[in-house]
């Protein structure tokens, strides 16, 4: 009876010391950073970075299938500096601020020019663009005019103006189908109050329709950037924290992106945070988060210093981590997340200054380890590349 009273107490214990470990340990195990909540018929992903706990280390190919490098021909014709692409079925499009559009091949080869740099009527200064595949046709809108300039893709040749059906300035715009322009206007205090968030509209210049924008949204800083992905739109503006899937009359919240930011005014107060999606895509979402820890003012400057991170999104899993590093696998070089940029189609691109991706190279040769077939062929596009030569491109395609 003495033992089996002695077995209680015992076992009493041990339940007292153990239980409460293991109910915390199983809450820590069932804490998702990414979870879900249902709002009227939409179910939206919540991301709470309180629960982000693990960091990760990938390389590219862990994301990306058939990559290749592409050199860029260098001529006096096409020099280029720190240009966005666009990589098209048969073709690249460069588009350089503060510089002329061209156009080269799929194997780096310069085309032509589609539009110069300039004031002239088909010339391009301060501009934003976008690019119908089906049609082989780029728009682009410079900034203060309130018209689109056309081009044919396959001739080169300015086709005719369009009409902007809402005056306003663009901050981006795409064509996510034939004819059909999908615009998000600038929403600054620099340049006023604007009645839409988005608005659609056709090549004729008709107004199609809007997303009306809130009232206390339609004035305030925030990076606004549209995300197409197969077939389906979306829209992020980060004043709000929140990525909307989009069309033609209203907007659904697609993320809401818990930061747990302290009150404040400005996202440049010490402790606030800001989160800007980098890519967006169904598989995975990659982000950069931005927390500042001090800001100075002087006069009307305002300097804000702080610590920048990168989360990856598994959207399939339901997990975010902090990743810590990004690897080229050819090039066992890591590389900023923040270059990577994906386009609709799952198309990935990397652009790469010669003087850095020469320096990456002859790095990477004084591996002895390196296996033969990878240094012959690093050893060859060593040899291609000078320094002073046009950017090179990474091109790769979203794992599926």
């Amino acid at each position: 009876m003495k033992n089996n009273c002695s077995d209680k107490i015992f076992y009493i214990v041990l339940l007292v010391i153990w239980l409460p470990l293991l109910l915390c340990k199983c809450a820590h195990e069932n804490v998702e950073s990414i979870s879900s909540v249902r709002i009227g018929k939409n179910e939206v992903k919540v991301f709470n970075l309180t629960n982000v706990k693990d960091s990760i280390d990938i390389k590219l190919s862990d994301l990306v299938d058939d990559i290749a490098f592409i050199p860029l021909e260098t001529n006096p014709n096409c020099l280029l500096n720190r240009p966005d692409f666009f990589i098209g079925p048969d073709y690249i499009l460069s588009f350089e601020k503060g510089g002329s559009i061209y156009q080269f091949d799929r194997a780096g080869n310069f085309i032509r020019p589609i539009t110069n740099y300039g004031q002239g009527p088909v010339e391009v200064s301060q501009y934003v663009w976008a690019v119908d595949e089906s049609a082989n046709i780029l728009y682009v809108k410079n900034q203060g005019q309130e018209n689109f300039l056309s081009f044919d893709l396959k001739s080169g040749e300015y086709l005719k103006k369009i009409p902007l059906a809402h005056k306003c300035e663009i901050a981006q715009f795409v064509v996510p189908q034939p004819g059909t322009f999908l615009i998000a206007p600038t929403l600054s205090p620099a340049q006023g109050s604007n009645s839409f968030f988005s608005f659609w509209q056709n090549s004729n210049g008709d107004f199609l329709g809007g997303v009306p924008a809130p009232a206390d949204s339609r004035v305030g800083y925030g990076s606004q950037v549209l995300y197409q992905v197969s077939d389906e739109t979306y829209y992020y503006y980060s004043k709000t924290d929140t990525l909307f899937s989009i069309d033609k009359k209203s907007r659904s919240p697609e993320w809401i992106f818990n930061l747990s930011t302290v009150d404040s005014e400005s996202k440049s107060d010490p402790g606030s945070k800001t989160l800007n999606v980098i890519v967006y895509h169904k598989k995975y979402m990659l982000c950069s988060l931005f927390i500042a820890r001090s800001t100075n003012k002087k006069e009307t400057i305002t300097a804000t210093t702080g610590g920048l991170f990168y989360l990856l999104f598994d959207n399939k899993k339901k997990q975010a981590k902090y990743l810590n590093r990004l690897t080229v696998d050819i090039l066992e070089q890591p590389v900023r997340p923040v270059l990577i940029k994906t386009q609709h189609d799952g198309t990935v691109y990397i652009r790469y200054n010669a003087l850095d991706f020469k320096e990456q190279i002859e790095q990477t040769l004084l591996d002895p380890d390196i296996d033969p077939e990878t240094r012959e062929n690093l050893e060859k596009l060593n040899t291609q590349i000078a320094v002073e030569d046009n950017p090179i491109l990474l091109v790769g395609k979203v794992r599926s």
